[in-house]
């Protein structure tokens, strides 16, 4: 792989993923030899690693190399009162993060569930992704005072087909159901539409403020159930209405504007699938060179000493080019936690904030690369002095690092 510049980012990622080795001492279980690369063989090679676990031993759960399809009826990993011995590990690993997918379709569930007492653990050198795309966009084709026409995009899914496994998420029924406008033409995909000076990257918010100075996002109405929503209406071929709650102001001069314009594009944000992890509790978690496509959202919650290193969340290869979210929600949402660590994390196009950051302590952010968040970029909510000055050295480029000021009750906060 030649390393230029703008590919910096993955190349630490690989690097660092071709020179992990076993641990000393480790039982390595191979999951496609031994069981099988499915929902079932996942889970008795989970439930042989708690037994080695159990006898003292630090234990590798190992997926060779290729793109393995897998129907979730449950969580995958869980790791729920998992703890490692005091000097082991649970590692769950690929043959690398190009390397090892595992195509996942979760109806709902999340993919690494730990309600409790998950220690030592880490993830690392594979891709999670999804066998369909889990976004979409198009073309605006008319508007007026309560509803947006768009022309969905060839090649990309139909609203209808997104608004699934939202009960099961637990959404409410008008939860995470938003446009944004994105612009075409650009080497490194679409760019989300925002004011001039947020395009540095430093993501200071005196120049790139939050809420956005144009482009808000438009929350549009299910008018049902969050799965079946009489108000996200198809009325012709590909064409799709949306009921509008509110204009926030200027926006729908904005979006006028955009009519008939070759290069401009809406995002269309449906909130949908389990989470990508789902930890509470835990101690001495690691992702490391881990990529994400088409669903990133995890939380961590009240746990310590946490890793994020040369983890990525990517548009999907294919169709980087043209497609403007990478995904319907947001990255790591990591939330009281005790010495976290973030490094080389890179996430372009996500439908949320591509980092969530809430009462943190102690740790650092650096050398991140991200950009065209639907949200903020990184958001530091309720988070110490000390943990804010080490979130330094990052390029976050059309979209804000937001840190809410004292004292200011926000939603997301």
């Amino acid at each position: 792989l030649h390393c230029t510049m703008p590919m910096i980012a993955l190349c630490l990622a690989l690097a660092f993923s071709q020179s992990a080795s076993p641990l000393r001492g480790e039982t390595r279980i191979n999951v496609a030899q031994e069981f099988g690369i499915t929902f079932d063989g996942i889970s008795r090679a989970i439930s042989k690693a708690i037994s080695v676990l159990g006898q003292g031993q630090s234990c590798l759960v190992f997926f060779e190399a290729g793109v393995h399809s897998i129907e979730m009826s449950g969580a995958l990993f869980n790791v729920t009162d998992v703890a490692a011995p005091v000097q082991g590990r649970l590692t769950l690993a690929g043959e690398g993060m190009l390397e090892t997918t595992l195509n996942l379709t979760t109806h709902g569930f999340d993919v690494i569930q730990g309600l409790r007492g998950t220690e030592r653990l880490t993830v690392r050198d594979m891709t999670f992704a999804r066998p369909r795309l889990t976004t979409t966009q198009g073309q605006l084709v008319s508007l007026n005072s309560t509803n947006i026409v768009v022309k969905i995009s060839d090649d990309f899914p139909q609203p209808g087909e997104l608004l699934v496994d939202r009960i099961r998420r637990g959404l409410t029924p008008d939860q995470g159901l938003f446009l944004k406008r994105f612009r075409t033409g650009f080497s490194d995909g679409p760019h989300i539409v925002t004011n001039a000076s947020c395009t540095q990257p430093d993501g200071n918010t005196h120049n790139c403020p939050w809420p956005a100075a144009v482009n808000a996002q438009i929350n549009f109405v299910c008018g049902g159930d969050g799965e079946n929503c009489p108000q996200i209406r198809e009325v012709g071929p590909s064409v799709w209405s949306f009921q509008v709650s509110r204009w926030p102001d200027g926006e729908m001069a904005r979006y006028s504007a955009d009519i008939g314009l070759s290069n401009a594009l809406i995002g269309i944000k449906i909130k949908h699938g389990g989470q990508a992890y789902n930890i509470r509790g835990g101690k001495d978690l690691a992702f490391i060179s881990v990529r994400w496509l088409g669903h990133s959202r995890g939380i961590l919650f009240d746990c310590s000493d946490v890793v994020l290193r040369h983890t990525r969340v990517e548009r999907v290869p294919q169709i980087s080019l043209a497609m403007a979210m990478s995904t319907p929600g947001g990255g790591p949402q990591v939330n009281t936690c005790n010495n976290l660590t973030v490094f080389n994390h890179t996430a372009i196009g996500t439908g949320d904030d591509s980092l969530g950051l809430f009462h943190i302590q102690d740790g650092s952010v650096s050398e991140c690369h991200i950009r065209d968040s639907f949200a903020r970029g990184i958001l530091l909510c309720n988070v110490s002095d000390r943990f804010a000055a080490n979130v330094q050295n990052n390029d976050v480029i059309r979209c804000p690092i937001w840190r809410p000021p004292p004292n200011i009750h926000v939603n997301s906060c």
